[in-house]
């Protein structure tokens, strides 16, 4: 026995639900449908009828089973078939396959207005009583729980007639009307009584019908009297005033007949319009006379034809891809062949020749010029570039001996040491002109006691800072940027290559010259004076350190910012020091 009597409401538009939601884009029109009046005069056109029929019988939260809907299902689809429509059947759906399957039916077919659209539901239906006195309708999907046992869960599930509701007004199409093989109440419609009225004009104005197969507290054997009857209806039985039509309200008028009769008042039907006054002037129509069916016509003669020029385009297509696929793997090789060149490029250990044969080889391999891209032409470009410099390169030969510098003015000249030496911990602490505050094991915090005379100057447009008390000219500014230690050669080179104050034999300094220059305190946040600038926190120097542990090799740094003497692995990434380059007074 179907426990609750589902409201069946005929809407005059179809909702097809089944799992596979893609089932929509199958179905595109039906058969169009006019309707015409007692005179003959056409009064409305169907161009497209669309109907979605949804079974739920294999209950399983504890509702009773209804094996006889798949019967109903099948009954129902074979009688709306036959009056035109195209029929989308969902069985056992559950609340969200429910739910989706309305949405979707409504976007497919539903924004049409010249569409009539069906909706049947044959399963469980319940009725709550609300706490504020009304008493609210709900179909069961499958996976509803029993309300005897779950009410929470139930509401959860169940679709609500409200939401029907708002379904219905979603619909853009003149008609649809919802059919519920099921027992509910509520308020989503106004019961009819009308007496039915012969089609006219008024017809094809726009409505919402509803017909429910029974009311609340009512039940439904699981043999279908409902579903028995509405088939006979639309065979030819429900057609009241004999026009050749079955309107809405005749169906309904004709299922409240025939079924109280049948079920002996234990069943008793409900039909009527949804409650707006924009949706309830016309009626849904059933056309039972087939010359009121259009006919599709003979197919045009379709001439010979090929698709010889189709296939010739693909084919051309094809092999342009391939082309391409094959260049853009040229390309990827390439850029993996200069990110080796450049690791050869800035390896210390290679001499300059070398270098110029790694950029010449990559040049000469990757002559080709790839026809979708410009990128090889830049790798190329800076291949040869780069080839041409270590082909002119010419390795700086650094001073060995300590300089003796004339006097200025007759004022004694402090020599500091100008050879890269490689120098321990213990050496560089020993150096003169230092005072040491504090020794540690990677070297000193402490300060130049030389007696300095700088003399900030700017030759040929840059500036320069010259020490009297050395005999040293610095680079006033240094490098704006800190770098690693295998940059700081080339650097040098460009600042010679320019001719920098009108001078080529600028170096890197020592770590005697460098530490000469940390002052005893700090002067504009720095350990130095502020002649210099203050962005350099910490300079490179040309010795090694030789007592040092780890892998490598290991430089000597002079810091401005704490005041000290440290060394530190040139290989290590976070060894980014500045270069304040110098050379002598000549």
């Amino acid at each position: 026995m179907r426990k609750y009597l589902l409201h069946v409401l005929i809407i005059s538009f179809v909702f097809l639900l089944m799992p596979v939601v893609n089932v929509f884009a199958l179905q595109t029109r039906g058969i169009q449908v006019l309707i015409k009046d007692a005179q003959g005069k056409q009064v409305g056109l169907y161009k497209e009828s669309h109907a979605l029929v949804i079974g739920a019988s294999h209950y399983t939260e504890g509702w009773p089973k209804l094996p006889g809907v798949k019967e109903d299902v099948q009954s129902v689809n074979k009688i709306l078939e036959e009056h035109g429509f195209e029929v989308v059947t969902v069985n056992n759906p559950d609340s969200e396959q429910l739910n989706r399957v309305y949405k979707d039916f409504i976007n497919t077919y539903g924004r049409k207005p010249e569409n009539r659209l069906l909706l049947y539901f044959a399963g469980h239906g319940y009725t709550k009583k609300m706490s504020y006195g009304s008493e609210m309708g709900y179909i069961v999907p499958v996976d509803a729980p029993n309300p005897e046992n779950d009410i929470d869960g139930f509401v959860n599930k169940a679709m609500d007639m409200q939401q029907i509701e708002v379904f219905a007004k979603r619909i853009e199409s003149k008609h649809a009307l919802f059919l519920f093989d099921s027992c509910f109440s509520g308020s989503l419609f106004a019961l009819s009584r009308a007496i039915p009225k012969s089609i006219s004009y008024k017809t094809s104005w726009p409505v919402r019908q509803f017909i429910t197969a029974g009311s609340a507290e009512e039940t439904v054997p699981d043999r279908s009297t409902f579903r028995e009857q509405f088939v006979a209806a639309l065979e030819g039985e429900g057609d009241v005033n004999e026009d050749g039509y079955i309107t809405g309200t005749e169906l309904g008028v004709f299922l409240q007949d025939t079924v109280i009769n049948y079920t002996k008042e234990s069943q008793h039907p409900q039909y009527g319009k949804i409650r707006d006054r924009n949706l309830d002037k016309g009626d849904f129509v059933f056309a039972l006379g087939r010359d009121v069916y259009e006919q599709p016509s003979k197919p045009k003669v379709v001439e010979e034809f090929d698709f010889g020029d189709i296939e010739k385009k693909r084919k051309k297509l094809q092999e342009e891809r391939e082309v391409k696929t094959e260049w853009t793997k040229w390309q990827k090789k390439f850029d993996a062949a200069y990110d080796e060149a450049l690791r050869y490029d800035k390896d210390t250990d290679l001499k300059a020749g070398d270098k110029a044969k790694v950029w010449k080889r990559l040049a000469n391999s990757f002559s080709q010029d790839n026809p979708y891209s410009t990128e090889d032409q830049l790798i190329r470009s800076k291949a040869v570039e780069r080839m041409e410099y270590w082909k002119n390169y010419r390795e700086p030969t650094p001073p060995e001996t300590i300089r003796q510098e004339p006097s200025y003015g007759g004022t004694s000249i402090t020599k500091l040491r100008s050879s890269y030496k490689t120098l321990s911990v213990s050496q560089v602490q020993s150096m003169s002109n230092i005072s040491i505050r504090e020794k540690e094991k990677w070297g000193f915090y402490g300060y130049s006691t030389i007696k300095h005379d700088y003399k900030l100057k700017t030759i040929r447009g840059d500036k320069v800072v010259v020490d009297k008390a050395t005999g040293l000219m610095w680079h006033q500014s240094g490098t704006d940027d800190s770098m690693r230690q295998y940059k700081v050669k080339e650097r040098v080179e460009m600042l010679n290559s320019e001719g920098y104050a009108g001078y080529h034999d600028w170096r890197l300094p020592t770590v005697e010259e460098a530490a000469s220059l940390l002052e005893p305190s700090k002067k504009n946040g720095r350990y130095i004076d502020p002649v210099f600038s203050k962005k350099q926190k910490y300079i490179w120097t040309g010795n090694i350190c030789g007592s040092r542990a780890g892998p490598g090799i290991a430089t000597w740094h002079v810091s401005f910012l704490s005041g000290s003497v440290d060394w530190g692995h040139s290989h290590i990434s976070i060894h980014h020091r500045y270069v304040r380059p110098v050379r002598y007074v000549e």
